[in-house]
Formats: structure tokens, C-alpha cells, sequence
């Protein structure tokens, strides 16, 4: 069996940050530890989070601060960065020092003079990212990172009855939002069973209706297992709004911060969300969840699109790609 070459991945996940990173750098982990590759992840987060992850296929700390990053990136042929707080000259400088790089982007943050930059938003292929002969530019959801349990082959439903109805807003939605959006669905749907995947430490503002169960800290599996479990869901634009899309669940999407609006807006062509601007107020996202509840050949509308989103998928397609780049030998940091 040939030895593949190792691969680091520099990401971060704390409450500044959210989730969303880590999740979709473990889809990517999985991938390449997939096709043969030693992955190891160096995580800047808070004790939160690694408690979550553990230390096996982990380094952490703030490696944006460690002097001898650059030389210690180096020494792997593969290098993955997906940061928010890096600064770009500490990704210009990876750019330079890693055979491959990998620069995992959601908003074109820069002109990247080198590597591989992977955005798996539906509407990527859209966005202006300027032509570089040294860059392959890996866009749309034919690229995403979805999580080993996001892979099955799809078995959801749509059900008649909306029986219970998910609210995902991400690891750190504010939480006047969050507390807002849970009262305004149980006011206009009283009878409605509402499940919350919510902040570690939450706690509602009011006494928790019999007919609200909150959930946090949920592993992939687990959360698979509760959209399988959904009729219908309210999520902000992130990670999370693309893996119900995977499972075919009809959602209300409600964007949050610009990063996210790529995926709305890029869903919302598709057909495959009911989009609601960033402008809506939560009266507006629980209006749009009634109405959507109460029409069953929308919500099958809505899960027939998602079909098509991820019709061309193939999680080992990025590897595939920068496996093949290691074996050129332009590709090699100047």
C-alpha cells in the first residue's frame, strides 16, 4: 500500500468563532484520513471544545502565535487553513512555505497567490474570485464538507404533519435571538413540539414550555439522528443549514452574518430553502415557519430540491485533487 502524505489542518472553534469551522474541518479529516492520509488538526479553541474533541489527531493552542509555525507546517506536504483570525499575511506566508496549500474561504477574502481554495457554498461558482493560473479554485457544493453521517444516501421523508420542528441559529447565536425566535414559534405555534440544538450553558429566559426540549453538545451521529427525526427546521446559514439541506429536511433559513449569505441566497436559487433576508424579524421567521408547516406539497417542493443540490458529490474529490498536486513538481513552495 503506498504511503499517502500527511496533512495538517490549522482551524479554530470557540465562542467567537462558533462551530463551524471545527465541523467542517472534520468532514475534511475524515476525507483524506479516507484516502490513506495521516490528518493531524491544530485547533485553537476554549476548554470547551477540547474536552469535546479529546487529544487523539489533535494539537491545541493558539498556533497563529507559535514562532515556529511556519517551519512546523512546512514539514507536512499538505496544509489546510480555515480561519477567521489569521491574519493574511500569516496565510500569504503559509501560501508560500507549504507544497499544497489549502485555503478553505467564504467570502473572497483575498487574492491567494497560490494553492488550492475550496468554498462548498451553493452560489460559490458566482462569486468574483479573480483568475490566478497558480490557484485551483474548488467552488460550489460539489465541494462541501459534510460529516461522515451526512454521507448515507438519503431516506427522509416529508411527513403530512409537521410533529416537531427543529431551531438551529449556531454555536453562538445571540442570545436575545435565540430566546426571541423560541418565543415567538411557541406563540404562534402553541401545540407545536419544538426541539432547540442550543449553547452549551443556556438557559431559557422563561419557564420552558412541556412542548420545548433543548439539545446541546450533540455529536454528528446525534445530530443526523434529530433532523431524521425533523418535520420541519429554522437555521441560520452555516454548517448546519447545509447538512439538513443533505438530509432533505425543509427549512426556513434565516442568514445571520454575511459569511452565511452566500449559502442562503445560493440554497434559495435552488429551491431547495424558504429564505427569509437578514432584515426579517423573528415575527417574520415564525409567521414563514406557520405557513410553511401548514403546506405539505411545499415542504415536498422544498425536499425535491434538495436532492439536487448535492447530486454531484463526491466527498474525495478535494483529496483526490491535492493528492495529484503533490506529485507535481511545480508544486513546490518557492
Amino acid at each position: 500500500m503506498t504511503l499517502q502524505p500527511n496533512v495538517l489542518i490549522l482551524t479554530e472553534a470557540m465562542a467567537a468563532t462558533g462551530l463551524g469551522h471545527l465541523s467542517r474541518c472534520q468532514a475534511l479529516k475524515a476525507a483524506f484520513e479516507e484516502a490513506g492520509c495521516p490528518v493531524t488538526v491544530w485547533l485553537n479553541s476554549d476548554g470547551d471544545v477540547r474536552a469535546q474533541v479529546g487529544e487523539v489527531g489533535y494539537l491545541h493552542g493558539d498556533w497563529r502565535l507559535r514562532p515556529d509555525l511556519l517551519t512546523a507546517a512546512g514539514a507536512y506536504p499538505i496544509v489546510v487553513a480555515d480561519s477567521y483570525l489569521a491574519s493574511d499575511e500569516l496565510l500569504l506566508a503559509l501560501a508560500e512555505r507549504v507544497q499544497v496549500p489549502v485555503f478553505l474561504d467564504d467570502t473572497v477574502r483575498m487574492a491567494y497567490p497560490r494553492g488550492v481554495v475550496v468554498n462548498g457554498a451553493p452560489g460559490a461558482e458566482n462569486l468574483p474570485y479573480a483568475p490566478n493560473e497558480s490557484c485551483y479554485f474548488c467552488l460550489g457544493p460539489a465541494y462541501a464538507h459534510l460529516r461522515p453521517p451526512f454521507l448515507a444516501t438519503k431516506s427522509y421523508s416529508v411527513r403530512e404533519q409537521v410533529t416537531k420542528l427543529l431551531v438551529s441559529l449556531g454555536a453562538t447565536p445571540p442570545i436575545s435571538v435565540l430566546n426571541g425566535l423560541l418565543e415567538g414559534l411557541h406563540t404562534r405555534m402553541p401545540d407545536q413540539n419544538l426541539v432547540a440544538v442550543v449553547p452549551s450553558g443556556y438557559a431559557y429566559s422563561k419557564k420552558l414550555p412541556s412542548s420545548l426540549l433543548l439539545l446541546n453538545g450533540l455529536s454528528a451521529e446525534g445530530m443526523f439522528q434529530t433532523m431524521q427525526e425533523t418535520d420541519l427546521a429554522v437555521a441560520a446559514g452555516g454548517q448546519t443549514l447545509l447538512e439538513l439541506v443533505r438530509v432533505g429536511v425543509p427549512t426556513v433559513a434565516w442568514a445571520f452574518a454575511p459569511n452565511q449569505r452566500p449559502n442562503v441566497v445560493g440554497l434559495s436559487d435552488r429551491g431547495a430553502v424558504y429564505a427569509l433576508p437578514e432584515s426579517a424579524t423573528i415575527q417574520q421567521v415564525a409567521d414563514a415557519a406557520f405557513v410553511l408547516s401548514n403546506s405539505y406539497n411545499q415542504r415536498q417542493l422544498l425536499n425535491t430540491s434538495c436532492e439536487a443540490v448535492f447530486s454531484d458529490y463526491n466527498p474525495q474529490r478535494l483529496p483526490e485533487l491535492v493528492l495529484r498536486l503533490v506529485q507535481y513538481p511545480q508544486w513546490q513552495p518557492n
